[in-house]
């Protein structure tokens, strides 16, 4: 299977899509902890921009589940 027919799956799957708050949230969590660093880390956030602008995903609301203290994470990088 070739990269781009995985990632158009990815697109359309509804277990995906239902996800959003969760994957967002550990996202976050990941970046803020260091844990996803550098072009990896890039490329998941770009990945979950994507997902969060597919879905309508309100970024702001998203970021009222987490804690305070994660804000700066996520204005630097979902902002």
């Amino acid at each position: 299977m070739r990269d781009s027919d995985a990632n158009s799956n990815d697109r359309e799957n509804p277990a995906v899509l239902g996800a959003v708050p969760q994957i967002f949230d550990y996202v976050v969590q990941a970046v803020d902890a260091e844990t996803i660093q550098g072009n990896i880390a890039e490329r998941v956030i770009n990945a979950t921009k994507a997902l969060i602008a597919r879905t309508g995903a309100n970024v702001q609301q998203l970021a009222t589940r987490l804690p305070a203290e994660m804000a700066p994470t996520v204005q630097r990088h979902f902002a």
